[in-house]
């Protein structure tokens, strides 16, 4: 059960006040079997079994809960009461102790000021009683019931408070679990939402690029007018292209290491790439890169190799470059990464960036870098991305098995 729907402290304590009821009930019953009461001793069976069955009300709660949250019908209740107690009470006075187990009830069921106004009713039919067991002693009844009706009144002001303060807690402890329970709704929509788009650009970065590159090499391979021993070529870079995408597929659907970092470390990842795409796409590549950067944190080791493939695949498809030179370099705060490529260029500010390079953003990003990217028309293009290794929060470290 949660804290706002648990019940209030009094509420879990309902069997206290029917046992003290029924206990003085059956007090008020002994204390009046004495001789003088023979002749009454019927009217005060019948009176004891009515107020005990008025009070069993409460017992079977379908019936109270039809009565608690009607302020009427409580206060109806309440009279039908005092009037079978009054009865008794003119019958025995030792009824009067039944006092303690009714007074409580018009604070329990009544809102203060109503509660007040019932408290002074029934005090006042105590009054009465009193004057008619010694009316010499009115004067000290009507001291005794002022002081009584007062400090229950103040009593009754004070738990009042404390149950509305309760209340007031428990719609605020209701308020906040639903929050809460919409905030991590929220959460859980912005995760699946960014793992969408991690997955995305992961399938972007890979196998789509991969299959790209396998269809133009099998188109080429098919152009009769290429040498026989070409388009074998061609058709083998393709078979191992192909390979190189089953592979990271399945390191794909079990979310470890790119293939190529499994394989080695970043340096080698990176030339190993640049092998196999300067060979499908007949571009010279070279690898420029800094000693150390082995003792980057893995994050971002994955982030630059992602970038690099990002890159390098934009350079193929749009470029037309006849050279492309990748480095690395690692500085005292900071990480370089640099694709230039001396192709076709464009204006960077009138052309809208394609996903490739919104992706390359979003994973810089995840790291703590930045991509700027810098290209005029007839100027080539270089693709910068940056990541300061302090402020990013991934330290440079070595790995723990170098």
């Amino acid at each position: 059960m949660s804290i706002a729907t648990s019940r209030h402290v009094w509420e879990r304590w309902d069997h206290v006040w029917h046992v003290l009821f029924y206990a003085v009930l059956l007090l008020t019953g002994l204390l009046a079997l004495d001789p003088a009461t023979q002749p009454r001793l019927p009217v005060i069976v019948i009176g004891m079994l009515a107020l005990g069955g008025w009070y069993a009300i409460h017992l079977s709660p379908a019936t109270w809960r039809l009565i608690r949250d009607q302020p009427v019908r409580v206060a109806l209740y309440l009279a039908l009461g005092w009037a079978i107690w009054y009865a008794l009470t003119l019958s025995h006075a030792a009824a009067l102790i039944l006092l303690c187990a009714l007074a409580p009830q018009a604070f329990l069921y009544l809102r203060f000021p109503y509660s007040l106004v019932a408290l002074i009713i029934l005090n006042s039919l105590t009054l009465l009683l009193l004057n008619q067991i010694n009316p010499a002693l009115i004067a000290t009844w009507m001291l005794l019931i002022a002081l009584s009706t007062g400090g229950a009144a103040l009593l009754g002001f004070f738990i009042t408070q404390l149950i509305r303060q309760s209340e007031q807690r428990q719609a605020l402890i209701a308020a906040l679990e639903a929050a809460r329970t919409h905030l991590a709704e929220r959460e859980r929509e912005a995760g699946r939402l960014h793992e969408r788009e991690r997955l995305a650009g992961e399938l972007h970065d890979t196998i789509t690029q991969g299959l790209i590159g396998i269809v133009r090499l099998l188109e080429a391979a098919e152009d009769s007018a290429q040498p026989e021993d070409q388009r074998l070529h061609l058709i083998q870079v393709a078979r191992a292209t192909a390979r190189a995408n089953l592979a990271e597929a399945r390191r794909f659907i079990w979310e470890l290491r790119p293939p190529l970092l499994e394989q080695g470390n970043l340096a080698q990842a990176l030339q190993h790439h640049l092998t196999a795409w300067s060979q499908s796409n007949h571009i010279p590549v070279e690898l420029v890169i800094s000693p150390a950067v082995d003792s980057i944190a893995e994050p971002i080791q994955i982030a630059l190799l992602r970038v690099t493939q990002e890159a390098l695949a934009n350079v193929a498809k749009h470029a037309h470059a006849s050279r492309v030179t990748v480095t690395l370099s690692l500085m005292p705060d900071a990480l370089v990464l640099d694709v230039n490529d001396d192709g076709a260029g464009f204006n960077p500010s009138a052309t809208p960036e394609g996903f490739g390079i919104g992706n390359m953003r979003r994973r810089l990003r995840q790291v703590g870098g930045t991509l700027t990217v810098e290209s005029a028309p007839a100027e080539g293009t270089t693709i910068m991305a940056e990541i300061p290794l302090q402020e990013s929060g991934h330290e440079s470290h070595p790995h723990p098995d170098r």
